[in-house]
């Protein structure tokens, strides 16, 4: 069972880190030991760095008649002084994540070697939207590309909710 503050964007967040790391020469070394993958509005401790950084952002979609499967979306803005970086970078989440099956097999065969994760697992991943590095350029001297991630997963959290009985008027 998975703990309820993991959630679908962390796992892959994580599986796109280590692609990063194996296929690009970003290091966390280069980044003060931090990830360069963070959460909008966390982009000022990063940006310290003269270095390409991810800045993320989720959602999730409304219950779906099948509702053990969940679905949503995990978007990166890719930022970068140099427009070949963000390309890049792109290329190589966009080459590893469309493939929907063979791509959720990977990450969770990946994501299963991790205690926190074993518990949460994908049916499908591919890439939902993909916009090259902007003409212009952003604060910072920076360019900025986006990729944006749509996924299907299962997850057996540990967390009981209670909810209202109407019969025994009662929290259970």
């Amino acid at each position: 069972m998975v703990a309820p503050e993991i959630i679908a964007p962390y796992l892959l967040n994580n599986y796109v880190w280590e692609l990063l790391k194996a296929n690009t020469t970003m290091r966390s070394s280069d980044y003060n030991d931090m990830v360069p993958i963070v959460m909008s509005g966390q982009e000022p401790e990063i940006e310290q760095f003269n270095k390409p950084f991810l800045v993320y952002g989720y959602s999730e979609d409304t219950t779906p008649d099948l509702y053990a499967v969940r679905h949503g979306s995990l978007s990166y803005a890719v930022y970068s002084t140099v427009g070949g970086d963000v390309n890049t970078i792109l290329n190589k989440i966009r080459t590893a994540m469309e493939k929907h099956d063979e791509t959720a097999r990977s990450v969770n065969a990946y994501t299963s070697n991790i205690p926190a994760f074993v518990g949460l697992s994908f049916t499908t991943i591919t890439v939902g939207y993909y916009e090259g590095p902007s003409p212009e350029e952003t604060e910072g001297g920076r360019k900025a590309g986006v990729i944006i991630l749509r996924y299907g997963y299962k997850a057996d959290y540990d967390e009981q909710v209670k909810i209202y009985d109407p019969v025994s008027g009662i929290w259970a």
